[in-house]
């Protein structure tokens, strides 16, 4: 023990000088002016602050009253103004910076800072200034912002007595080569604050970069950037025309202005004059006036005019004056005018009205249209020739709308054909007009599709034509006498289908009762060769087909079916006389599909027809199978008679498991069968005797095991009985019920689990007296000859037979001092825990534990306090086991930190069990926090 007091004392040591070693003091800013009042940030790392008595600690750090600047050959002692602690490792100090130098510094009371501390003199801001913009024109006058920066803007007497002001004067100033100094003296100066200025003065004539600086000699920072004068030019606008047309134009300068005769003297100034003169190329020159010539009086440099174009070409164009236009005009010659008409159809002598429409021209008549070289009259009639001659198409009406069109109306020609139009003055309609034959009449069929051989009322409908009959037809060419037949035609053959019962009901609507020959595709004429205008479909009549409803059914059973008919009406003796109605008659046929087939007939008896395609019958099943249904008269029903064999009778069980030797209660439901039991069920044929018992066998086999009687029959219903049985030896068994009849499911029987125990607290120390519960599982608790006549009982005896891990493993037995049966499950025993190792235990009849018997010495070591307040610790112990370990510690309910030997936290843990398995051997320092936030350290030997 002194040993190890010893090594925990040198731990300490070792951790508590590691702590004072890593001490560092910090200040913040580390740069100063001198002689200025500094606000500085004192931290530490490692330590915490005070000053005088407040700092007795060990690792407290008293920053007394005053700090030593140390230059290397002189110290200075500057005192704190206020010291004010903000943390344990922080202060904020006001001091008085000394003279200029780089320096050590220390407290007054001696400890060192880990930064330095520079006191110097910052640099003078230079003044300067600049302009903006720093470009413009040669010649012209320019307005700049001057802004100063490290200065401000003063003037005259004021400014002189000022090192931070700036005297603009009245000119900026440059070198002109050869030291010849130029000035840009001022148009205007304005001082809009202490650090900008408006400045306006004229640019030099040349153009290039000037270096300018103020009277007082300070040089402006960026340069000037003089650019060459503009050449003035002109643009027109548009750029383009039609010939001899009149076109509203824009002129429009660059770097000049507009003007006229005297008002144009100043030599920007360029005058228009009266006339433009527009040269194509070496030709002629055409002069063009300027008519309506207007300046406007927003700007200087923009002029709007008419202008008579001349004719097609591109053209340069100058004033009167020889100024010649920055771009070139282009002339175009004009189009010539086309006329359309719209629409350009119609039938022969139909009244037509068009629309007269006008390309590169506008459409007039009469005065409205003369003089003006852009209307078109198109007089009173449209023009076509025919031959040698020229004929006319005369309005009967027209109307010239305010778009430039014309509607107008005339009667198309008596032929048919394509008309090249023109008007009265020549102008030809460029679309011309189509004249089409008027289209023969024709007649519409509705509907247009039937069945074969039968009789279809419908209404047909005159198109382009009228229905009449007889004479009174002949005359008018648009009458169409429908006869008494319609003819149709396949292609191969013409048939004539009569029409009945016909009605005019309009002079364009008849209707009648039309009879249709055999399927096909045909095309339908009247008897003087009107065509209808559609298709007409004869389709197949269909055949008639039967089905029944249900088609399925029980064999030995009787069922009730619908016999469904389709395209067919049922009937009965002279009641069915009709090719369409059917007659079930007295029996069906059946036929079976099985090989060999099975055959034979159903007497029908009560058959009642529900209506004309229903009708209900009963008829009884024949063996199972497939069979096809034919009646008497040979007509087969469409969809097959399944008839399923009588389900065989069968029960199962529920549940269907348990443990062998336990008395099990277990539901019989049966499945197609009723039961029972006694004389009530032995005198109804349908009822089956549940009997005595079940007979069972291997799951597989037919070998009978035994019998397993009931001890008790409670009948539910018909199909479920209640039955209470004792459940055999082990297996997976088939059961059958005394007259045969065999379960669907098995019975399980499984074996008996064997008996185990689990005890708490199964963790104890070395020598320890111990009460633990053990807690039996499969099993019963006894004592001695209270439990020998009991199969489940297990007798506690008197010791715990024990066999110990490790190598190599021991064996033997721990006494009990005290044993008690709380329960039938649950005991309780007191022994003296053996020797430190794990132990697998077992009662005297070898009844196993599950859990094992865990033994570690006692170590108990007092709180260590490292600089810790653990009063609410004190005088306790700390039981932490097993110490020495070889992996597992047993902490308890604390936070713990470990620690190595040099101070690393090498685990920190929530939880009760620590596992260090995998750290190597050696001593570790283990910090414990309980829920109360008391702190104690114990040294943990790993083995």
């Amino acid at each position: 023990m002194l040993k190890i007091s010893k090594l925990v004392i040198g731990i300490l040591s070792l951790f508590i000088s590691s702590r004072i070693e890593a001490q560092s003091l910090f200040i913040s800013p580390s740069k100063a002016e001198p002689s200025t009042q500094l606000v500085v940030t004192i931290s530490g790392s490692g330590v915490r602050f005070g000053q005088g008595s407040s700092c007795v600690q060990p690792q407290c750090i008293d920053l007394g009253t005053n700090l030593i600047f140390n230059s290397g050959s002189s110290t200075i002692s500057v005192p704190y103004s206020s010291l004010t602690f903000l943390a344990d490792t922080m202060a904020q100090a006001v001091l008085t910076v000394p003279s200029l130098g780089y320096y050590y510094l220390q407290t007054s009371t001696g400890y060192g800072f880990s930064n330095q501390f520079l006191v110097e003199t910052a640099p003078k801001p230079v003044p300067s200034i600049s302009l903006s913009p720093s470009s413009g024109q040669s010649g012209t006058n320019l307005t700049v912002t001057v802004t100063g920066t490290n200065t401000y803007f003063g003037s005259g007497s004021s400014c002189l007595s000022d090192p931070n002001c700036t005297d603009l004067g009245t000119a900026f100033y440059f070198n002109q080569g050869s030291g010849t100094s130029s000035s840009l003296p001022f148009t205007s100066l304005n001082i809009l604050d202490q650090n900008h200025a408006q400045v306006g003065f004229d640019l030099p004539v040349y153009s290039g970069y000037y270096q300018l600086s103020t009277a007082s000699g300070l040089q402006v920072s960026n340069q000037l950037y003089v650019t060459p004068k503009q050449q003035p030019t002109v643009y027109i606008s548009p750029g383009s025309g039609l010939e001899n047309t009149t076109l509203s134009v824009t002129i429009t300068g660059n770097g000049t202005s507009f003007g006229q005769g005297s008002s144009c003297l100043y030599p920007d100034c360029i005058d228009l004059g009266s006339t433009l003169y527009f040269q194509a190329g070496s030709s002629s020159v055409s002069s063009v006036p300027l008519e309506t010539l207007y300046f406007r009086n927003d700007t200087s440099a923009i002029a709007t005019a008419t202008i008579t174009l001349p004719g097609a070409g591109n053209y340069s164009i100058r004033t009167s004056n020889g100024f010649f236009f920055a771009n070139q005009f282009s002339v175009y010659t004009k189009p010539s005018p086309a006329l359309y008409i719209t629409p350009s159809n119609g039938e022969v002598n139909s009244l037509l009205t068009v629309t007269v429409s006008g390309v590169n021209t506008f459409i007039g008549t009469g005065a409205a249209c003369s003089g003006n070289p852009n209307c078109t009259d198109i007089g009173d009639a449209f023009h076509y020739n025919q031959g040698s001659s020229t004929l006319s198409l005369p309005f009967t009406s027209i109307l010239v709308t305010d778009s430039g069109q014309a509607v107008v109306s005339f009667y198309a020609p008596a032929q048919s054909g394509y008309y090249q139009l023109f008007t009265s003055n020549g102008t030809i309609i460029s679309n011309g007009l189509n004249v089409t034959p008027k289209p023969l009449p024709t007649i519409t069929i509705s509907p247009s599709i039937g069945l074969e051989n039968s009789l279809l009322k419908v209404t047909i409908t005159g198109n382009g034509a009228i229905f009449g009959q007889g004479s009174s037809c002949l005359s008018n060419p648009n009458c169409i006498d429908l006869g008494s037949s319609l003819y149709f035609n396949s292609g191969s053959s013409t048939i004539s289908a009569a029409l009945t019962s016909v009605n005019y009901v309009d002079n364009q609507h008849v209707t009648a009762n039309l009879s249709l020959p055999y399927s096909g595709y045909y095309t339908v004429k009247t008897f003087n060769g009107n065509n209808a205008t559609d298709y007409f479909i004869v389709n197949p009549k269909p055949r008639p087909s039967l089905s029944i409803s249900p088609n399925t059914g029980i064999e030995g059973t009787t069922l009730k079916v619908t016999i469904t008919g389709d395209n067919i009406v049922f009937g009965k003796g002279n009641k069915c006389m009709l090719p369409e109605c059917m007659d079930l008659g007295t029996e069906l046929s059946f036929f079976g599909q099985a090989s060999p087939s099975t055959s034979g007939t159903f007497p029908l008896s009560n058959v009642k027809i529900t209506d004309k395609s229903h009708a209900v019958i009963s008829i009884k099943l024949p063996a199972a199978g497939a069979y096809t249904l034919r009646t008497s008269n040979g007509v087969y029903i469409s969809n097959y008679l399944f008839v399923t064999p009588k389900p065989k009778p069968s029960f199962f069980i529920s549940p269907s498991e348990g443990i062998t030797g336990n008395t099990l209660s277990v539901t019989i439901t049966g499945s197609n069968v009723k039961l029972g039991k006694g004389n009530a069920c032995n005198a109804d044929p349908a009822c089956t005797n549940i009997g005595t018992g079940f007979s069972y066998f291997s799951q597989g086999s037919s070998t009978v095991y035994g019998t397993i009687p009931f001890s008790s029959v409670r009948i539910i219903d018909a199909q479920h009985v209640n039955v209470t049985i004792k459940l055999p030896s082990p297996g997976v068994f088939a059961l059958k019920l005394d007259n045969g009849l065999s379960s669907d499911n098995y019975l399980s029987v499984l074996p008996k689990p064997a008996p185990t125990f689990t005890f708490t607290p199964n963790s104890v120390v070395e020598g320890q007296k111990i009460a633990v519960t053990i807690t039996g599982s499969n099993t019963k608790f006894g004592v001695g000859t209270k439990c020998s006549s009991d199969p489940l009982c297990t007798d506690l005896g008197d010791v715990f037979y024990f066999v110990r891990q490790g190598s190599p493993t021991t064996s033997g037995s721990i006494p009990f001092i005290y044993s008690s049966v709380i329960s039938e499950t649950e005991a309780k025993v007191t022994f003296i825990a053996p020797s430190v190792g794990e132990y697998n235990v077992s009662l005297v009849n070898n009844i196993r534990s599950t859990t094992p018997l865990i033994v570690s010495k006692n170590t108990v070591i007092s709180p260590l306090v490292l600089g810790i307040d653990d009063t609410e610790m004190s005088g306790k112990n700390i039981n932490v086991y097993p110490n020495p370990t070889q992996g597992i510690l047993n902490v308890g309910n604390r936070s713990s930190v470990l620690y190595n030997s040099v101070g690393e936290i090498v685990m920190v843990s929530d939880k009760e069990v620590l596992d260090i398995t995998n750290m190597q051997s050696g001593l570790y320092m283990l910090k414990l926090t309980d829920n109360k936030g008391s702190v104690s350290r114990i040294t943990i030997r790993k083995e």
